[in-house]
């Protein structure tokens, strides 16, 4: 409809809602300006477009012979046209002659009603009789309702004859009939209601046996169905001596989403039979076409991480493509996929899949709006809603394991940084170590077995050993500039005072760090990285030292199982005072206090992020000392252990759980070793180490045992030295745990003290690491983590020669070198500058690298790397 308000057009659209009602209607709309001042009103007709049911009765019934029968039509509403309802008669236990005609019974328009009348026959038969009246084939605009038929009974008047007595005397005479009653014919139907695409069974039925076989006419007539709504049975025949027999309609399943209804009934009877009661019976076709969705769950609660699925499909075909538009009212609580599904009538009846994945814990409702050209399926109250609960602890089974393992590198910093301090010997003045060029950051695998034993000193940025893969701990496949974060993570400093007069000395020192970190949490693959900045204040004073460090990690990484996944980053700052006691000359006690706060943002791969802010709380101790030291030659034994305790919280916030995780660890280590001198100057020294390890708490746990020896052998005379070691790990909780290594190393070097001249040095290995005790105790992955997931041996040398540089008072060493293994080449070239013993130079080291590696596995790759480091 066209409104004008000031002269501007307006478009109303008024739908109209098929119903079943019937008969035309009128609605008003009225139009009414902004403020109410003016409206303006149209009526407007919506015209009924279902057809009327029209049904049969008959008046009066029974009625006598000779006599005439009303039969009305009635439609449930008047109608805008006539119509002419045709009908059927079909006789019973009647003859064909015992009732008269009628074809059909015309309503006027505008009325509900018409009538027809039939007449009957005076005949002399004694016996009432019985025919039927039904709708033939209707028109479109009207339908059959109920009844569909009915049965009219003719009642007899004739008495029947008085019996003839000619002499009192004698018994009255037997009238004897010798032609039998013709045997009446009856229809039965099972089901009488029966859902669409199903078959009813019909049955005729004989009061008695006949002597030979008789085919039953039927007659199918429809009310409310259409032809194709049902198939067809012409007859049934009863076999001989039979009484009964069965044939079958089937029913078709179509779009329509009403009822239907059809008659069958007895055709024209061949000779003796008669029809019997009930001669006709009616079907009712059961519609499964209600229009709607169905959902195979009213709702879902999610306690585990990963994705859940439900199906959808609609209830009737379609008559066009309907629309199902997918909604969830807290995306962040829960997404569903796909967000729009299309039904068509070749698809309607099938399931169709709706995946849910979790977010944030909590409740989420997703709504399935429908809409379609066909007007059954564009309604609202088709809409439906599944309620989706996720359980706050499903990112919470996720953060806290990822949490506790960023939280372990941070302690794992921190200590290393601690203890490096513990064991050193400041001098008075300042030095900073910082990396550049292209390189990765040095750092560890923090696993358990790269966390190191209390008393490593530090480890500078860019070093290691150089084998087949490279400069192990220093070059990263590929070329790249270092980030801002990755450079500080190799950087440290030191900047120590002169002693005081009471005997005290103090320090700043700084230092960063980098480690990785993966591990499983049932399904769950969880990997990230640590980044840590500490500076530390310490004063030493006789056998005591104390000091205070602040710590502050960021980390970064990801989570996955299956379909679950995401990021998290964490942030981590902690104050850690400590402090440490000579006890002896060989024998050192230490131990550390830790808290901490910062926060952990969950981002999972769907839905919204999560922050929730975090506490840290860490206890350590530990000792190492010489239990035997000897001056020159003998034997020497040393013994290191620490234990670990840290704990780390998040608090709850909406959509994510609490979570409180912690880890111990207690470490042990004893190394023992002979010195045995030999003639012209040369030693050999046999070593032994054991290694223990216990790991508890809520990330990687279990208990080792390794055991770990080697040999050292030099000779100045011949300018050789050589160091062969070995480690295995004996025994572990878990049986999946293999590790063991190899590695020999032959120096050819006339000047070691100097470091100037020629030198060569050839070393191999196999395996994993070949030393470290504790701090190599339980590798990630200890045969496969070094060639492409292969144990490979390995061969590296170097050859290098050392020059005066600057006056004398440094020397410089070019070198050149080629490692090998069965899938890599390695050609290097570099320069090293050292200060020189025993001269006045600044304490400044620098070193300049290339690598070219040529991989059978991957493209050949290029790397350079310096390195610099500087006391002052």
């Amino acid at each position: 409809m066209l409104f004008r308000d000031l002269g501007e057009e307006r478009i109303v659209t008024v739908t109209a809602i098929d119903n079943d009602d019937f008969g035309d209607r009128t609605v008003t709309v009225t139009h009414t300006a902004s403020g109410g001042k003016g409206a303006i009103s149209v009526e407007v007709r919506i015209k009924d477009d279902d057809a009327q049911p029209v049904s049969l009765s008959a008046a009066p019934n029974p009625v006598a012979e000779g006599n005439s029968v009303t039969v009305t039509a009635s439609l449930s509403a008047p109608l805008s046209s006539s119509v002419t309802i045709p009908l059927v008669l079909t006789a019973g236990t009647a003859e064909a002659g015992d009732y008269g005609a009628l074809a059909s019974i015309t309503i006027a328009a505008g009325q509900t009603t018409a009538t027809g009348t039939i007449s009957t026959t005076e005949d002399a038969d004694y016996d009432d009789e019985t025919f039927t009246v039904a709708l033939g084939t209707l028109p479109a605009s009207v339908t059959a309702g109920s009844p569909s038929s009915v049965e009219v009974r003719i009642e007899d008047d004739d008495e029947p004859p008085p019996p003839v007595v000619e002499d009192d005397d004698e018994p009255p005479p037997v009238i004897e009939d010798d032609e039998e009653p013709p045997p009446p014919v009856s229809l039965s139907v099972e089901p009488t209601s029966v859902a669409e695409g199903n078959s009813v069974t019909v049955t005729a039925s004989l009061s008695a046996p006949l002597s030979s076989s008789v085919t039953i006419p039927l007659v199918l007539t429809a009310g409310t169905a259409e032809a194709g709504d049902y198939g067809t049975l012409a007859s049934i025949t009863i076999a001989a001596e039979q009484t009964t027999a069965t044939g079958t309609i089937s029913t078709t399943e179509d779009a329509d989403h009403d009822d239907e209804t059809f008659t069958a009934a007895l055709g024209t009877l061949p000779a003796p039979l008669a029809a019997g009661s009930p001669s006709a019976v009616e079907v009712r076709i059961e519609d499964n076409d209600t229009p709607g969705i169905a959902l195979s769950t009213s709702s879902l609660h999610i306690r585990g991480c990963g994705l859940v699925a439900y199906t959808i499909r609609l209830l009737s075909q379609p008559k066009a493509n309907v629309i199902v538009t997918v909604e969830s009212d807290a995306r962040g609580v829960a997404t569903a996929s796909p967000a729009r599904v299309v039904f068509t009538a070749e698809n309607w009846n099938r399931d169709r899949r709706v995946t849910v994945t979790p977010g944030a814990g909590g409740r989420a409702s997703i709504t399935h709006w429908v809409s379609s050209s066909d007007p059954s399926y564009d309604t609202v109250r088709l809409t439906r809603t599944l309620r989706v609960t996720v359980d706050e602890a499903v990112p919470a089974s996720v953060v806290a394991p990822w949490q506790v393992r960023f939280v372990r590198s941070h302690t794992a910093h921190v200590l290393d940084g601690i203890a490096g301090r513990i064991v050193a010997e400041p001098k008075a003045g300042a030095w900073a170590s910082q990396p550049t060029g292209s390189s990765r950051p040095g750092g560890d695998e923090d696993s358990p077995a790269s966390l190191p034993v209390a008393g490593t000193l530090h480890r500078t940025y860019g070093t290691g050993t150089f084998g087949a893969d490279g400069w192990r701990g220093a070059a990263v496949p590929g070329s790249r500039s270092i980030a801002v974060r990755e450079a500080l993570a190799g950087s440290s400093f030191a900047l120590t005072g002169e002693k005081a007069p009471d005997g005290s000395v103090w320090s700043v020192w700084g230092r960063g760090s980098w480690s990785r970190f993966r591990g499983r949490e049932n399904m769950l693959a969880l990997d990230g990285e640590a980044w840590t900045a500490t500076v530390d204040v310490d004063r030493r004073r006789g056998r005591s030292q104390m000091g205070l460090a602040l710590s502050h990690s960021l980390g970064e990484g990801e989570y996955g199982g299956g379909t679950c996944s995401g990021g998290i980053e964490s942030s981590l700052t902690s104050v850690v005072p400590h402090a440490a006691l000579q006890v002896s000359d060989r024998l050192t006690l230490w131990g550390a206090l830790g808290y901490g706060w910062g926060a952990v943002t969950f981002k999972p791969d769907t839905g919204f992020a999560l922050k929730a802010d975090t506490t840290f709380t860490m206890a350590a101790t530990g000792m190492r000392g010489g239990l035997l030291a000897p001056a020159e030659n003998g034997p020497a034994l040393a013994l290191v252990s620490d234990a670990m305790w840290m704990r780390t919280r998040s608090e709850r916030v909406p959509g994510l759980a609490a979570s409180d995780s912690s880890v111990t660890r207690l470490r042990f280590g004893l190394e023992g070793s002979w010195r045995v001198a030999l003639e012209g100057g040369g030693h050999v020294i046999p070593k032994l180490e054991v290694g223990a390890r216990h790991d508890g708490g809520d990330a990687e746990t279990g208990a080792g045992v390794e055991l770990g020896g080697g040999l050292a052998w030099s000779d100045p005379a011949l300018n050789l030295s050589l160091d062969v070691k070995g480690r295995t790990l004996l025994a572990h909780e878990d049986g999946a745990f293999e590790n063991r290594g190899v590695a020999a190393g032959l120096v050819f070097d006339p000047s070691p003290a100097t470091e100037r001249g020629p030198s060569l040095t050839l070393r191999s290995s196999w395996g994993g690491r070949a030393e470290g005790g504790l701090d190599a105790l339980f590798a990630p992955a200890p045969l496969k983590d070094r060639i492409d997931d292969e144990a490979e041996a390995r061969w590296t040398t170097e050859a290098a020669y050392g020059l005066p540089a600057f006056g004398g008072r440094f020397t410089g060493s070019p070198h050149a070198g080629f490692g090998f293994s069965d899938s890599a080449h390695d050609y290097t070239l570099g320069w090293r500058l050292a200060p020189a013993d025993g001269v006045n130079a600044p304490d400044l080291s620098f070193g300049l690298k290339a690598t070219r590696r040529e991989n059978d596995r991957a493209a050949t790759e290029h790397t350079v790397e310096f390195k610099v480091r500087t006391r002052w």
